[in-house]
Parts: C-alpha cells; sequence; structure tokens
C-alpha cells in the first residue's frame, strides 16, 4: 500500500482582542499641609533672638493668661555661657495678664517679695531688674528647686513699641547658679524686645 506522509498539522490561529483601556486620570498630590503660626506665635518669635528661637518649640500656654509660649533648650557653647537646660518663654497680650502669671508663680516658688537677692554669688530671693540706670526692665526672682537653680522673669513693655510683655523661667541643674546667672544677665535684655532694624 502505498505510504503518504502526513501533512504537517497547521497551528489553529487564535484571534486575541486586544481592549484599549482609558488608565484613570491619576489624583493631583495634595498639597503639603500648611503649617500655620498664629498671630501670636509669630509674635513671641520676633521677640526671641533668633540663636535662641531655633532651640524652641512653640506650643499650648504653659502659664495662665499667655497669648503663646515655647520650650527652647539653648544649645551649649551659645552666648552668655553655660545655657540653662531649659527655658519656658510666653508673652502675654496685657500687662495685668502678665503680672498675675508672674505672682502665681512667686507665689508658688515660696519667695517673699522684695526679699533677698539674685546673683552670681547669692541665690534667692525677689526684686527688679533695670536695663540701666532709672531704665526699668521688669521683675525676676530666684530661688532652688531640688537641686535646679531657678529664675522667673518679667520683660515689660512699660509703653515702649519695641517690647512685648513677656515671662520667662530658665533651669539649670546641679546647684550651678553662678552659670545660670551668668546667661540670664546676658539675655535679658533682648529676650521680650523686637530686634534693632
Amino acid at each position: 500500500s502505498d505510504e503518504r506522509e502526513a501533512a504537517p498539522a497547521t497551528p489553529a490561529t487564535v484571534t486575541v482582542v486586544e481592549t484599549q483601556t482609558e488608565p484613570a486620570p491619576a489624583a493631583e498630590p495634595s498639597p503639603p499641609a500648611a503649617e500655620t503660626v498664629s498671630a501670636a506665635e509669630a509674635e513671641l518669635a520676633a521677640v526671641v533672638p533668633a540663636r535662641i528661637w531655633s532651640t524652641c518649640t512653640a506650643g499650648d500656654p504653659l502659664v495662665a493668661g499667655a497669648a503663646a509660649s515655647a520650650l527652647c533648650r539653648p544649645a551649649p557653647g551659645s552666648s552668655g555661657g553655660t545655657p540653662p537646660d531649659s527655658v519656658e518663654l510666653s508673652t502675654f497680650p496685657d500687662e495685668a495678664s502678665r503680672a498675675a502669671a508672674y505672682e502665681d508663680l512667686l507665689a508658688e516658688a515660696g519667695v517673699e517679695p522684695g526679699s533677698g537677692r539674685c546673683t552670681g554669688t547669692s541665690w534667692g530671693g525677689e526684686g527688679v531688674w533695670n536695663h540701666g540706670l532709672d531704665k526699668p526692665g521688669g521683675h525676676r526672682f530666684c530661688y532652688f528647686d531640688g537641686d535646679d537653680a531657678v529664675i522667673v522673669w518679667t520683660h515689660e513693655k512699660l509703653g515702649q513699641e519695641n517690647h512685648v510683655d513677656t515671662l520667662g523661667v530658665a533651669r539649670l541643674g546641679g546647684l550651678d547658679h553662678r552659670s545660670l546667672h551668668r546667661w540670664w544677665s546676658f539675655w535679658v535684655h533682648e529676650l521680650g524686645k523686637h530686634a534693632e532694624t
């Protein structure tokens, strides 16, 4: 019988129908959340020298009646010698609220008004500080809280346009009131005053 070669199989033709699908429009990226700074926080930043403000974090008021507050941790090596471990700074809308906050902290510390001294050699008392002769600056008191030397002060507006009613609290451990007083004496004239332009 005749042997016939088998014809090669014809591959089946597969028709692929490609469906064009329109890609969904890419969602527009959300704009970065704007960091809102209140007018009160902006004013506080304006009366704190940049070398100090760069170490500060603004937050909720730290004392009653404050318009804005910040907790600062000045870096070692900055002007004024050994910096405090912490500095709390607050501004106030008026003299009355600033004075009330100072009086509250004074009573809480148990320091007698008009007593003692706050110097490099004597630590414990309350009184006024001055920018110079017949140039009042504000009030201050100092005391020891455990092993922390603490100074609390006001920088008062006193009718001066470039000043803002401000209250500060600085702490330094190790009973080192001498270093704290040196730092405070250097910065007190600037903390609460708009920079000269």
